[in-house]
């Protein structure tokens, strides 16, 4: 169904996942060109050892995207079907394997006009299947991480279970996953450094009776943030913050 709409988008003329087993003869050459791939459909093939999806291109070209079976698996893990031992993960893995390459390689596609139709049937599928984070969050989380946004990624990190978030932190892409997780450590650890800074200005500005300067605060807060913030601080904090919004109102 993913390939069919990005036919029919323009984006690519055809593609196809396939996965690589111990005993197939494989050979990269390149992601601008088709793979060396030889199996005996009908031998023992061994154990899945990755897989990858290759697409044409409107121009003739060729683009393929390569995954690893421990990348495979990753994707597989953020499952919560998979998490309770049920679902298509378990019945039909290299189906699902191969949806997944499918999903991997479709973001290196051609962007059309109609690309939104595209990412909507991913974000619905992923929703269907019970992947752990949507393509929403995905693209908020890496947004927060390339803005820099210290205090708002801890926030949105707060604003989520730890099985999504640990799946959003596991989901760079290939060459980037080191780099991007010390980044992400990295803005954390900013992010609990600019929360607890901004309950004690709070605390410090609600104690000189300055309306002015706890309004400043807040209205410059994400949602996630001022939900987080206004869950944590002391309840005379609060009730100075929602009287001093009431007064903004009025």
């Amino acid at each position: 169904g993913l390939v069919k709409l990005a036919t029919d988008c323009g984006a690519i003329k055809w593609a196809k996942a396939e996965l690589v087993y111990e005993n197939d003869t494989f050979e990269w050459n390149g992601p601008a060109m088709p793979p060396t791939h030889k199996a005996d459909p009908f031998g023992e093939r061994g154990e899945i050892k990755g897989g990858y999806c290759m697409a044409k291109l409107p121009d003739g070209e060729y683009l393929v995207d390569v995954m690893p079976v421990d990348e495979i698996n990753k994707v597989r893990d953020t499952s919560k079907a998979y998490q309770n031992k049920k679902g298509p993960w378990v019945d039909w893995y290299e189906e699902m394997a191969k949806k997944t390459l499918v999903k991997r390689a479709y973001k290196s596609w051609p962007q059309t006009k109609d690309r939104e139709r595209l990412d909507r049937a991913v974000a619905a599928l992923n929703e269907h299947e019970g992947t752990a984070y949507t393509l929403e969050q995905q693209a908020h989380y890496l947004t927060l991480l390339r803005n820099g946004d210290a205090l708002e990624f801890y926030a949105f990190r707060m604003s989520l279970p730890d099985h999504v978030w640990i799946a959003l932190h596991n989901s760079f892409e290939k060459g980037h996953k080191v780099k991007g997780k010390e980044l992400a450590n990295d803005l954390e650890k900013q992010g609990i450094d600019a929360y607890n800074a901004c309950i004690a200005d709070l605390i410090s500005l609600v104690e000189s009776d300055d309306a002015g300067g706890v309004k400043e605060i807040i209205d410059e807060l994400s949602n996630d943030a001022r939900t987080l913030i206004m869950k944590n601080i002391p309840q005379n904090v609060r009730a100075f913050i929602e009287e001093a919004e009431g007064t903004k109102a009025a």
